[in-house]
């Protein structure tokens, strides 16, 4: 009797063993299942979050014991104990999540949510953009961030939505319909206004969320050297690096180059012509792209700065053409003088040093650099006002 009890126990633990298994299996294929984007939250604290499951699992089997003893076992008390296995253990786990902060664990699974727009080669680090179909945006809530005027959003699928959230920067007027607007127009940065309302609520940020967010905040203020770059921009920056960022990996993944990056952008800077009042400005062709067999995104986003830093050079100018549009995509910088009106006046906006816009032709180009020359005359000549 007594060795039937023990081989009982032992039956119980192989039985327990196996569940924990096949839980663990399932645990794997919906993490390496679901896109990088959903997981990422996780992805520095995995042991940690594996083992808490594992924990959860073992400590919930004392509230719903295995019962072998019993010589007829039906169908509806399998599926009755499963049940209250599953729901304490959930119950477990999800508490543990919240108080050891391990991640946005909770967030992470219980929530659908989706990225979608164009990318950029520097960032995908961070992870990549969804691929969603139509009926995804049907009864969903659509938040557009860092732009509110309609002819920049990516994706005009936004439209499908049931509630539109914008959260932005920039001084340009909305004319999209939305439900909730949020602008800062003194912020450097859309991520700085989304950091700051973490801060002012005293929301808990993981570590992947504030590495996102300071990425954003470096890039779009140019490394804290553009003039909307405020005492309260640095003070969000601190405030996220308090959350476990590395910068300097940051820095490393943006900012450090290949051999052939920099032999690339050397082409660009011969491509380089002026104006006559010293505006720098590179027209990129289709013929251009194929020749030097690079993407639309590395050139039309990745090439105006070749031209920046060069003394007696205020403003420069990248010109773009997108075959999938049949229209030139600018970008547009300047030191010690705004343009973003001139941006504005084409379609575009921006900040008031690094802004942009699309237009028809290189044609159109050229009349954004003869206003470009007229602000340059402006400047030089003392009568410039912001």
């Amino acid at each position: 009797m007594e060795s039937n009890k023990k081989y009982g126990y032992l039956i119980q633990w192989l039985i327990g063993i196996g569940d924990l298994i096949v839980l663990n299996i399932l645990f794997f294929i919906v993490y390496y299942g679901l896109n990088s984007i959903h997981t990422l939250a996780i992805t520095g604290s995995l042991r940690e979050v594996v083992l808490l499951l594992n924990f959860c699992y073992f400590f919930s089997l004392y509230f719903v014991p295995l019962r072998l003893h019993l010589s007829i076992v039906f169908i509806d008390k399998i599926v009755q104990r499963a049940f209250f296995l599953v729901t304490i253990m959930f119950f477990l786990f999800a508490t543990c999540l919240i108080f050891l902060n391990v991640g946005d664990v909770l967030a992470t699974f219980l929530l659908v949510y989706y990225a979608v727009g164009d990318t950029n080669s520097r960032l995908l680090f961070m992870g990549q953009p969804d691929e969603i179909t139509d009926d995804k945006y049907k009864g969903a809530l659509v938040i557009i961030c860092d732009v509110a005027v309609s002819n920049m959003i990516s994706d005009d699928r936004y439209k499908l939505a049931d509630k539109i959230w914008i959260i932005d920067h920039h001084k340009n007027k909305s004319d999209v319909e939305e439900n909730n607007l949020i602008i800062d127009s003194n912020a450097a940065a859309a991520c700085e206004v989304i950091a700051d309302m973490l801060f002012t609520l005293k929301l808990k940020v993981s570590s992947c969320a504030a590495t996102s967010l300071f990425t954003g905040l470096v890039t779009d203020s140019g490394r804290f050297q553009y003039s909307d770059t405020s005492p309260k921009t640095l003070m969000i920056g601190s405030f996220l690096l308090n959350q476990g960022v590395d910068a300097q990996a940051i820095y490393d993944k943006l900012y450090v180059e290949t051999l052939e990056s920099k032999k690339l952008k050397a082409k660009f800077t011969e491509k380089m012509k002026l104006t006559e009042k010293n505006v720098a400005y590179i027209f990129n062709t289709k013929e251009d792209l194929d020749e030097l067999g690079i993407d639309f995104n590395t050139v039309s986003r990745g090439m105006v700065n070749v031209m920046g830093g060069i003394e007696g050079i205020n403003i420069w100018a990248n010109f773009t053409y997108d075959e999938t549009t049949s229209k030139v995509v600018c970008e547009f910088r300047s030191r010690g003088m705004s343009i973003v009106d001139i941006a504005k006046k084409y379609g575009g906006g921006g900040h008031d040093q690094a802004c942009g816009a699309t237009i028809d032709s290189f044609e159109v180009a050229k009349e954004v650099l003869a206003d470009f020359d007229k602000r340059m005359e402006e400047f030089l000549s003392g009568a410039y006002t912001k």
